[in-house]
């Protein structure tokens, strides 16, 4: 064992390796094959630390009980492929058999290559000599298998050094390959290395520049992902912006990017909004199904919940605002006869309503950060009251004051509870009624007082500026064009239903059916505990262990197709007109979107949706 393993089985193969991969000459091996930076990495996978030199690394990992493995980055020269079965839910079959192709492939271009097992079932990590000019052909290939047999393969740079152990202690040991040591050049890493040459210092610096423009493309495309789901985009329209040529979502496809950006980006974004667990759950779910099978609720909450709650309480203002936002504007002063009616008389009621709001605020010991929100929402109310007798939605009222619909109910509900509001009239039905709200009983005598006092006929309004909330207007208008929609969309399916003579939950509508099943569905599922919903997972694994091998795969296939259907339904629901081809996508959408393996043609592509135009409804809808 080498000097430098100072924990106890360190370096050791955990079974036997094939011929000509000893201990020793794994070693020497890994000498050349890894360059800085080396990461600690935690039985949780998170960082520990990183550091320049591999000794030091290991030396570490040994003093440090949390720290279980280390992975390092690739010399240029090599590349490496992360084929993931369990990634994709696909049997470990189809992981050995996208490995031997991986393999075979170096051999017909008669490149050094070297494979081990990943540790989980069926998981393979190649390794190989690749040179520049073959570096795309390997990226189609391994696009082609994970299409062919359905495993993630992914290229990659960093791993998990060969003598270092499985996070989990899994037993990862090397399969076969051809790759030596000597088929590598000596670098700094490695301590049997020759005295540098003189163009090693300007080699390493290249090196850097490299790592550090890779490392700046992911966190800027990371940080991307963030803007975009702060402002309220969904996977669709985020990942037709994201996937620009050059980028590394354009490199690795949608999927990948669902998995390991944009459910992440989601979970953060919760985490900064202050969701409960349940619903942040929930958002990470819809971003990626297939990363949240993956992962499970305990695993998810580990990983990504608990890390991104922390942060958002320890640096939330820094993550929602890089720049500091323009104060409001003040209102300039303006002469009477420039005013109009209605324009002087909505000038009036803001100035009251703000008046009383803080009078309240102030009798009530409210903190300053609420006293304001509730100014912005009395104040953003004074327009509707002027001109159409304070009938208003929530979200228009939202989008003026500039508050999350959340936080302006609260002020709403503050100013009605202590006489700033009433609620003149509540919301019926329909898409054309709104609640209506009047100066209440605490404004009156603020009211009065600006009538006595003015001046002149019209009211001049003061010069202090509108307050106004934190929120993001293009997120409130975003997020509410799609609410408006599907409420449209619900409201109109509801009197298709009542002018035959049914009610919604009894109409034979296609789409108020498919809706019924698909509501029904997500009610069931978020209904069950975490340990009921992991038992279904167990036995949905049991029952498709049971299945024929070519029936599992056309299951799969179809989950496959599912998302690309799921997709395209997000795109639809994020845009005022969807494009051509996803309309297209989701009239063709079988009906084992909605019936699973109870559709009679799921083996062969599903039963064709009876009505294309409520299929289409029913999944922007849902």
């Amino acid at each position: 064992m080498p000097a430098d393993d100072t924990r106890a089985g360190w370096g050791a193969p955990s079974t036997s390796h094939p011929a000509g991969y000893s201990p020793a000459r794994l070693d020497a091996l890994e000498r050349r094959a890894f360059t800085a930076p080396f990461v600690l990495v935690t039985a949780h996978n998170d960082g520990a630390g990183t550091t320049t030199d591999r000794a030091e690394a290991r030396r570490l990992a040994g003093e440090r009980p949390e720290v279980v493995t280390i992975a390092g980055t690739l010399a240029p020269q090599l590349w490496a492929v992360d084929v993931d079965p369990a990634d994709t839910g696909t049997d470990p079959e189809a992981g050995e058999a996208a490995g031997e192709e991986l393999a075979a492939w170096c051999d017909g271009h008669g490149l050094p290559w070297l494979l081990r097992a990943s540790g989980r079932p069926g998981g393979r990590h190649l390794i190989a000599r690749v040179p520049a000019e073959l570096l795309r052909e390997l990226r189609a290939l391994c696009r082609r298998l994970a299409a062919q047999h359905g495993p993630a393969c992914t290229p990659r740079r960093t791993l998990r050094l060969l003598t270092a152990p499985h996070r989990a202690g899994l037993d990862a040991p090397v399969l076969a390959g051809t790759l030596t040591a000597s088929d590598l050049p000596q670098h700094a890493t490695d301590p049997s290395a020759a005295s540098v040459p003189a163009g090693r210092a300007v080699r390493r610096r290249r090196r850097s520049a490299a790592a550090a423009a890779e490392g700046d493309r992911s966190a800027r495309e990371f940080g991307d992902a963030i803007v975009r789901a702060r402002a309220g985009w969904g996977p669709g329209r985020a990942w037709s912006a994201a996937k620009v040529p050059g980028s590394k979502a354009h490199e690795h496809g949608e999927l990948w990017w669902r998995r390991y950006v944009w459910a992440v980006a989601v979970t953060v974004v919760a985490a900064e909004d202050s969701l409960s667990e349940p619903e942040a759950w929930s958002r990470f779910q819809r971003a990626s199904p297939a990363r949240a099978r993956q992962l499970g609720l305990e695993a998810w909450r580990e990983t990504y919940w608990q890390p991104a709650v922390a942060e958002a309480g320890r640096d939330r203002p820094r993550r929602r605002r890089l720049e500091r936002r323009p104060a409001a504007e003040p209102v300039p002063l303006r002469a009477p006869e420039e005013l109009t009616a209605e324009q002087a008389e909505a000038a009036l009621l803001a100035d009251a309503l703000r008046e009383a709001a803080q009078k309240q605020a102030d009798l009530a010991g409210l903190r300053p950060q609420f006293a304001h929100s509730v100014a912005a929402a009395v104040h953003a109310l004074a327009e509707a009251i002027a001109v159409r007798g304070g009938s208003i939605s929530t979200r228009t009222w939202a989008e003026r004051a500039r508050l999350d619909p959340k936080t302006l109910r609260r002020a709403r509900d503050f100013a009605a509870e202590h006489g700033v509001l009433y609620r003149a009239r509540a919301y019926a039905e329909g898409t054309d009624d709104t609640d209506a709200w009047l100066p209440g009983p605490a404004t009156t005598p603020f009211i009065e007082q600006r009538r006595e006092t003015s001046p002149t006929r019209w009211y001049t309004p003061t010069a202090d500026p509108a307050p106004l909330g934190q929120a993001s207007p293009e997120r409130l208008r975003h997020a509410h064009a799609t609410e408006r929609r599907l409420w449209s969309l619900r409201c109109e399916l509801s009197a298709a239903a009542g002018a035959s003579g049914q009610t919604f939950a009894t109409s034979q509508h296609p789409a108020a059916k498919t809706l019924r099943s698909l509501w029904h569905q997500r009610r069931w599922w978020t209904s069950l505990t975490p340990d009921q919903q992991e038992q279904r997972r167990r036995q949905r694994r049991a029952m498709l262990g049971a299945l024929h091998r070519s029936e599992r795969s056309a299951w799969f296939d179809w989950l496959a197709r599912r998302e690309v259907v799921t997709a395209a339904a997000d795109r639809a629901a994020a845009v005022a007109e969807p494009g051509a081809a996803d309309v297209a996508l989701l009239e063709r959408a079988p009906r084992t979107i909605h019936l699973g393996m109870r559709d009679p043609a799921w083996r062969t592509g599903g039963t064709p949706a009876a009505d294309p135009a409520g299929e289409q409804l029913a999944l922007i809808a849902a």
